[in-house]
């Protein structure tokens, strides 16, 4: 008569051993690396990077600007997360250039600082992180126009979007396109608060929530929300120069002459909505 307990014994044991090898089999999972920049220059030499050889491919380092400025033509980066800190700036070797970042972007108090135009940085459908420190954006001088394209936003640091130049009525853009996702983002877009004489337009082509607040600045050259045609927004907040809007939706000719001076919106027939209402959550995008 089998031992039945003997038999299930040494099937358990072969099972461990079947294991065992199993794991044997599998390589190690590594930690991704840091790596860290040791001076300005462009972004895919290893130079810049200590001497460490920038990926051909994705990986799953993060390399941090440690406070220097990272220089880029028409290229990609593949690095698996690129961490912009404060004093760090992502700005075109010439005009016309667009950086697509093949993995994740975190701005802490980092910058994009472009003197050329017009200048794209592409996120590729990744995520786009906003952390306490915030991202700036200046549009070097008057007349520049950067676009942002195809992040996943999220964070609930505040991104300031500004111009330098002279203190005139000539502006300079700033367009998130119809590719990027707003509905991880909880922070504030300031749009001229850093120069407040200095004005701005901004083009938001889709937003996906109403979790992140608008305001928009200067008393005497307004910076402005570009609004065209049905376009619908919905934000958590909003001030125009000195005006909190209350929670509600508003058409054009709801707002004061003094706050319709924040809107670029010679064709719009659109509304605004503000605050924890009904149409919170709901995906609004360009009509």
């Amino acid at each position: 008569m089998k031992n039945h307990r003997s038999t299930s014994k040494r099937i358990n044991t072969m099972k461990k051993i079947a294991m065992v090898l199993l794991l044997a089999m599998v390589p190690a999972v590594s930690q991704a690396d840091t790596i860290v920049a040791t001076q300005s220059g462009p972004i895919n030499d290893s130079a810049t990077w200590g001497g460490t050889a920038t990926p051909g491919a994705l990986d799953g380092n993060v390399w941090d600007s440690s406070g220097f400025e990272l220089t880029f033509v028409t290229e990609s980066f593949y690095g698996g997360t690129l961490r912009v800190t404060g004093n760090s700036n992502l700005d075109a070797y010439a005009n016309g250039h667009t950086l697509t970042l093949a993995g994740a972007t975190i701005f802490d108090a980092g910058q994009t600082d472009p003197d050329k135009t017009p200048q794209t940085f592409d996120f590729n459908g990744n995520s786009v992180t906003i952390e306490s420190g915030g991202m700036e954006s200046r549009a070097g001088n008057n007349s520049k126009l950067v676009n942002y394209n195809n992040g996943l936003w999220a964070g609930s640091g505040d991104i300031n979007l500004y111009r330098g130049g002279a203190t005139d009525a000539l502006t300079s853009s700033f367009v998130f396109n119809s590719g990027n996702d707003f509905s991880g983002y909880t922070g504030n877009i300031k749009v001229g608060f850093v120069q407040t004489q200095r004005a701005c337009l901004l083009t938001i082509e889709a937003a996906t929530s109403g979790t992140f607040a608008l305001s928009l600045y200067g008393p005497t050259f307004p910076s402005k929300l570009v609004v065209s045609g049905s376009t619908k927004y919905h934000f958590s907040d909003l001030t125009l120069g000195v005006d909190v809007i209350a929670a509600g939706t508003y058409a054009y000719a709801d707002f004061t002459p003094t706050q319709q001076g924040y809107l670029d919106a010679s064709s719009w027939t659109g509304t605004i909505t503000v605050g924890d209402v009904a149409l919170k959550g709901t995906v609004i995008l360009i009509q």
